[in-house]
């Protein structure tokens, strides 16, 4: 079934390394979800087509497809998900930007396990990326519309 998952946000990237014989670049990431949630942190690589050279420790906005999901209990050296950059804009130093600027998931796929009465519902979408064929790219996500106004009808 045709389904795909991407993150629109701004990010703090930090720790770049070059993945060696290749032009890629793997950052570790953290991206804002909001003052209720832990902050996404995932393992991020960018094709670095033009040689850029990168901080420490940077603030971008980026565009990134994620192409493995792992889990939303984390150790301490774990991450959420692996990902591709595909969009990359340097802003700066984390001490001059607010970091705090909900991050835009876009899901698509077929929903299961549907309760309007609770306007709740199911995806797990699926998607290919040749860096994370050896494993099952699936990204599950519980949608949730909340009690307001806007979402009764």
């Amino acid at each position: 079934m045709p389904s795909s998952v991407s993150i629109s946000s701004l990010a703090a990237l930090e720790n770049p390394r070059a993945i060696p014989s290749t032009k890629f670049i793997l950052f570790d990431a953290q991206i804002y979800l909001g003052s209720s949630e832990p902050a996404f942190v995932g393992s991020l690589r960018y094709f670095n087509e033009d040689n850029l050279e990168f901080e420490k420790v940077a603030c971008y906005v980026t565009y990134v497809i994620v192409f493995y999901f792992f889990s939303d209990k984390l150790a301490p050296v774990d991450y959420h998900a692996f990902g591709d950059i595909i969009y990359l804009v340097s802003l700066g130093f984390p001490e001059n930007i607010n970091p705090k600027h909900h991050a835009i998931v876009h899901i698509c796929g077929s929903p299961s396990a549907v309760d309007k009465d609770n306007s709740t519902f199911d995806l797990t979408a699926e998607q290919y990326l040749s860096a994370n064929k050896a494993y099952d790219n699936r990204f599950p996500v519980h949608c949730v519309f909340p009690d307001t106004a806007r979402w009764k009808k």
